[in-house]
């Protein structure tokens, strides 16, 4: 990864409101928007601290240095910053992991999506419709109160709709892309869904075999579906060289 590489992704669309709205909290959906009275000196201040940064920077108790983003993993040579999954977060875009806590929770999914991503590039054979699309964004769109709610918060993370659509059609093709993949592998045989009825009678809550069969296949086929997908990511992460920094003081929160 280059240094120049760290720049261009700080400073794309957006990344200035990023930056600085980062530490807003997510629930205040019609919160005002934020503003910082250094903002003019910011491209020249990010310079300098990625030009030099040494891990003592990121020190809470270094004086004269504010920290103004993370980067929290690496997939190859594309870094991925703190804001980053704090915007898709604020914006319902991103899934937290129901096993993790914290940044944790937050940054699996994400770079689930983005190493997947990836591979689908790679394949070149993986496209959505517009109707796909627009029927994506649409129901997005629900989950806010009102238009005016949904166009201040891309005004508080300086984006526009066409990068949130960018993020929903990457997120629907990450999964598309993984259900046609995976379930290639996923199978459940008679004898399996009997084996498991007969090795773990009480999990079904004394149903006979044939009333629990469904849902013991059902079962099977998630377990099986989850441990094809472990095993599918544990590929993708080391052959995009996934690295996850982590920061002096961080407790994944």
């Amino acid at each position: 990864m280059t240094f120049f590489k760290i720049i261009n992704k700080l400073t794309g669309r957006g990344a200035w409101h990023r930056l600085l709205n980062s530490g807003m909290n997510p629930a205040e959906e019609d919160g005002p928007e934020m503003r910082h009275p250094c903002g003019f000196f910011l491209p020249a201040a990010l310079t300098a601290v990625f030009l030099c940064a040494g891990t003592a920077w990121a020190s809470a108790g270094t004086p004269g240095w504010m920290v103004l983003d993370r980067i929290v993993a690496v997939v190859g040579d594309e870094p991925v910053l703190l804001s980053d999954l704090l915007m898709e977060n604020d914006l319902g875009l991103l899934e937290p992991a129901s096993d993790r806590a914290g940044q944790d929770a937050l940054l699996e999914p994400f770079l689930n999506r983005l190493m997947i991503i990836r591979e689908v590039g790679e394949a070149g054979s993986f496209r959505l419709s517009s109707g796909q699309i627009d029927a994506a964004f649409k129901g997005y769109l629900s989950r806010f109160s009102s238009r005016e709610a949904f166009d201040r918060k891309l005004q508080r993370w300086g984006i526009d709709e066409k990068e949130v659509a960018r993020r929903l059609a990457e997120g629907l093709i990450a999964s598309l892309y993984t259900e046609s993949r995976i379930r290639f592998f996923v199978g459940v045989l008679p004898s399996d869904i009997t084996r498991e009825y007969n090795d773990n009678p009480g999990r079904w809550g004394g149903r006979g075999i044939n009333e629990a069969w469904n849902d013991i296949k059902d079962f099977l086929k998630a377990r099986a579906f989850q441990k094809e997908m472990d095993r599918w990511l544990a590929t993708l992460r080391a052959r995009y060289g996934l690295k996850i920094i982590k920061w002096e003081g961080d407790n994944g929160s």
